[in-house]
């Protein structure tokens, strides 16, 4: 895609073809997705299974040593399991390299709008969708949207559940927590524990994921060497 242009009317045209080159890629990969739509259902199938699986696991997490243990492996869980989704993005170059090579050699379109299409389908439809199928299963079975303010870790129900022997020292001092200072924090605290929230970090981490092993893949051609690199380099990563 050259950005070298003589006058405005170069630049406009070239434009206008990177747009209908993209539209032309966007529509066959809607094709190709109606015709072959297994990995997809794959995808969605094991978001759900999962979904389900953590909400039981971690089930009505509480606010105490337990609770927030589980809480922490959870998440940890969670990004894993994604970050490891997104190893399916490895043959997303592979399967099409030698037709692109082709047609790209023959003029019908360059490199940057076949990028785009193929760049923006998988993480539409292989990653942010699956995240969100995820968390509208297993969200309210952990109990994420529970709130638990200074008020009730001075209750009776705190001290029984987290199995504290004796009061707990200077009560009612802390000046910043967002769940029991509104002027603070106005949504007190709700939006850093909302299904949004967990939404992005998770879709973040899949696309990050997904990224690295296009990255290998477009420069090794390999689907064995692909997935090595690309496992050891999101291990390290986790």
């Amino acid at each position: 895609w050259d950005l070298k242009y003589s006058n405005n009317e170069s630049c406009y045209f070239n434009t206008k073809k990177f747009f209908y080159s993209f539209y032309i890629l966007l529509s066959s990969e809607c094709t190709q997705f109606r015709r072959k739509p297994q990995l997809f259902i794959m995808h969605i199938i094991i978001a759900i299974m999962t979904g389900i699986l953590f909400g039981n696991i971690y089930y009505s997490l509480q606010p105490n040593t337990d609770g927030v243990w589980d809480r922490l492996m959870g998440l940890f869980a969670q990004v894993c399991l994604f970050a490891l989704l997104g190893l399916s993005a490895g043959g997303t170059w592979n399967n099409d390299r030698l037709r692109f090579i082709r047609e790209r050699s023959s003029g019908y379109y360059t490199t940057f709008p076949f990028f785009c299409t193929k760049y923006i389908c998988d993480i539409i439809l292989l990653r942010i969708i699956p995240v969100i199928v995820f968390v509208l299963c297993s969200y309210n079975l952990i109990g994420y949207a529970i709130q638990y303010n200074s008020t009730y870790i001075q209750s009776n129900s705190f001290f029984n559940s987290s199995g504290c022997q004796g009061e707990i020292l200077h009560p009612n001092t802390c000046s910043t927590d967002p769940l029991a200072h509104p002027v603070i924090n106005k949504d007190n605290g709700t939006f850093g524990r909302s299904k949004l929230m967990l939404i992005i970090v998770l879709s973040i981490v899949s696309i990050s994921s997904a990224s690295i092993a296009t990255s290998i893949s477009a420069c090794t051609g390999s689907h064995m060497v692909t997935n090595f690199v690309s496992v050891l380099i999101i291990l390290l990563m986790l």
